[in-house]
Formats: C-alpha cells, structure tokens, sequence
C-alpha cells in the first residue's frame, strides 16, 4: 500500500537559481503580520458532514469559510464577486458534474487565488493531474488538523510571495522601459548635436573658404590696400598691405607690420 501524502515540499527561496538572498527576519515578521490578517477560505467539499466538520476546524483557526458543494456552485460564487476569497481548499471528487481538477482549472483561467486540493486519493495519477493545474499543496483527508492547517499557511504564503515577486517584476518592466525611453532620447539628442555640429563645421568651411577668397580678390586687386587691426583701446594697428600697394604710394610697407596708424603714418595726423 503506497505511503500517504499529506503536503507537497516547496523549494525555499534561498534555494531558487537565480534569486537574492532573503532577510529571513524582515520576511518572518511581515508573514507574522499576514497571519493576523483574517482570511476567506472557499471550501468545495461535496460531503456534508465533511464540509461541516472542516468548516468548524478552520474558522476555529480565525478563517472566514464559504462553502459551495459543487464545482458550478464554486465558479458562481466566485464570478458573484461577493468579498474577496484568499484561497479555495478544493476537493478533488465532488460527484456529478464537474470535479475538482475541472473546477480548479476553471477558476485559475480567470483568477489570481491560490488552490489548495484535498483527496483520499494516493495514487500518483491523481496527485501528478492536480500538480498540473495548482502549486500550492494537496492535502491527503484525514491527515490531521495541523497538517491541513499548516498547508493553508504555507500556500497563503506561498501565493504572497508570488504576488509580490509578480509585482517587483512588472515594476522592474516599466523601470526598464523608461530607462529604454530615456536612452531613446539620449540617442535622438545626441543625434541632433551631431546634426548641429556638422552644421558648424560646415558653416565654418563655407567663411574660411569666403575669406580665401577675399584674401585673395584684395591681394591681386590694382588698387592698392591695406588691412588694420582694431585694438581693444581704440587703436588701428597696421598689419599688412597688397601688392599694388607699395608700388602705389612708392614705400615697402614691410616694416610698418605692428606699428599703429600714426606709427606708419604720421602724414595722416590732422586729417580727416
């Protein structure tokens, strides 16, 4: 005769590849704090005396219970959306219609609560057919009261710890989709500097191409020029001449370079 199983193992987070190390006493006092927090429990049980004597143990145990008979009566009351329910101890018989397995998958197609089964049966058919549906234990009839008690606990915390898993990575998603957006932005941003700075150099060529030409337009000019320097104190320094300049006015202005107006010049003090 196969030994009976009362209640599924589950790894301990620390033991889950991939997962942070957990402050066990931070966890222990907020998973204290939760089971002050009055729970409501879905009972499907098809048995009468049972579902009576179940009922009892666990609102004895603080639990608010609800009991439907069938696994109809089951998704009704749950689709009537009368209160919250925190968790369904689902028996895996419940004669006609539906049975639990059905019921269960109904339920967690449409439903974020956690399930717990409960069955005579032993056999692994049975339990590996539930183990597809719902992770949170299967409990063996008549394993005792503190079996069936501290399964409750354990799937209730279980279901917890998913939700908050569930909701540490959806806001993991929007961080990392606004740190994409950022980086998208940074991208355009730079981008347009890029656009800018070509614009720049561009622009830069284009006046030092202009003044080349200029230079050279006044440097092979017949009419004689000279090019000055304004200080910042006002005074015009000197700073070179063309070539028809010197021919022009019968000097080499090669030695007036550097010299101010009235320097180079002292013939043009007093005029205008």
């Amino acid at each position: 005769m196969p030994e009976p199983l009362c209640i599924r193992p589950f790894p301990e987070p620390s033991q889950v590849p991939g997962r942070e190390p957990v402050n066990f006493s931070c966890e222990f006092k907020r998973l204290q704090h939760m089971d002050h927090i009055p729970k409501t429990i879905l009972l499907v049980e098809d048995d009468g005396i049972i579902a009576m004597n179940t009922r009892y143990l666990l609102e004895k145990d603080g639990y608010r219970v609800l009991h439907a008979f069938t696994g109809e009566k089951a998704l009704a009351r749950i689709r009537e959306g009368r209160g919250a329910i925190d968790l369904i101890l689902m028996d895996v018989d419940l004669g006609r219609g539906m049975d639990g397995t059905e019921t269960a998958r109904a339920i967690l197609g449409a439903y974020d609560i956690p399930v717990v089964f409960v069955s005579s049966h032993t056999e692994k058919e049975i339990v590996y057919r539930t183990e597809q549906i719902s992770s949170y234990g299967y409990v063996v009839k008549d394993s005792g009261e503190i079996v069936l008690l501290a399964s409750i606990k354990m799937a209730l915390r279980l279901h917890a710890a998913h939700r908050q898993n569930l909701l540490q990575s959806q806001e993991l998603a929007r961080a990392n989709e606004q740190l994409q957006s950022l980086i998208r932005n940074t991208e355009e941003a730079n981008e347009e500097l890029r656009c800018t700075h070509d614009a720049i150099l561009e622009r830069e060529a284009e006046l030092r191409e202009s003044n080349e030409r200029m230079r050279a337009l006044v440097e092979h000019s017949p009419l004689g020029s000279h090019s000055y320097r304004l200080e910042e104190d006002g005074r015009l320094v000197f700073t070179g001449a063309n070539r028809a300049s010197d021919p022009i006015l019968g000097i080499d202005t090669n030695g007036l370079v550097g010299k101010t107006v009235e320097q180079a010049f002292p013939g043009l003090l007093g005029t205008e």
